[in-house]
């Protein structure tokens, strides 16, 4: 009877400590990360860098045609290099979303 009573009592103890340490880092925001946070957060990132490349784009397209045949060939290179990145971003966005 005192072996049980001695095994309960230390299982009871075993969890308590891990209901403190949980209490603990949840209080300090310190949670373990589960999978659909981690998704969520991914999600987020990704339809946040469709908007920044495509507000790039935007950008760059806005721009008064240069003058200049190199600066010609610079702003068309930023702009192909804005909507690669923009392309990219879209299709994670895509495979996130499956």
């Amino acid at each position: 009877m005192g072996a049980i009573v001695k095994t309960i009592l230390s299982i009871a103890a075993v969890l308590a400590a891990l209901a403190t340490i949980f209490g603990t880092l949840t209080y300090f925001g310190l949670a373990p990360a589960l999978s659909g946070d981690v998704r969520a957060l991914d999600e987020k990132q990704a339809a946040t860098a469709v908007e920044v490349y495509r507000n790039k784009v935007r950008s760059f397209i806005a721009l008064p045609e240069p003058a200049a045949p190199q600066q010609k060939q610079i702003l068309q290179e930023l702009v192909d290099e804005a909507r690669r990145e923009l392309k990219a971003a879209e299709k994670r966005k895509i495979e996130l979303s499956k």
